[in-house]
């Protein structure tokens, strides 16, 4: 495993944002339990979001395509999506996270309509379900 940051406080220097206890304990919370970010418009639930995908992949040694994050709104995914990438870009040089992610693929980024909608496509004979909606 490639660890790229060692503690809250190299993440916090790496992405540039003094981010609140409750949010630290949101992205640093223990990878073996899920979780879920509830909060009002503006709050910052996208920048959490994607700092958590840095401390899964850069702290934990979470492969980049084992992530998925999800949210209501195309414009939202897309947001998320964006700074995810960038976010990530920052672990390491250019090319080193690059490889990463060529080698063990993107996160996945979408919303909950469109991701149901992929599980269907992908898996809905399995369930005697028409795929092509």
């Amino acid at each position: 495993m490639t660890r790229f940051i060692d503690d809250e406080q190299q993440l916090k220097e790496l992405l540039g944002t003094p981010f609140s206890d409750e949010q630290m304990a949101a992205i640093t919370a223990p990878i073996d339990q899920p979780g879920v970010i509830v909060a009002g418009a503006g709050s910052g639930k996208t920048t959490v979001m994607a700092a958590r995908v840095v401390w899964l992949v850069g702290h934990e040694g979470v492969a980049p395509g084992a992530v998925l994050g999800l949210t209501f709104t195309k414009k939202a995914a897309a947001e998320l999506g964006r700074r995810v990438r960038r976010d990530l870009l920052r672990l390491a040089d250019t090319r080193t996270v690059l490889a990463l992610l060529d080698e063990q693929g993107e996160p996945t980024v979408s919303t909950y309509h469109a991701f149901a909608g992929s599980l269907i496509a992908e898996h809905g004979l399995r369930l005697g379900l028409e795929t092509d909606l």
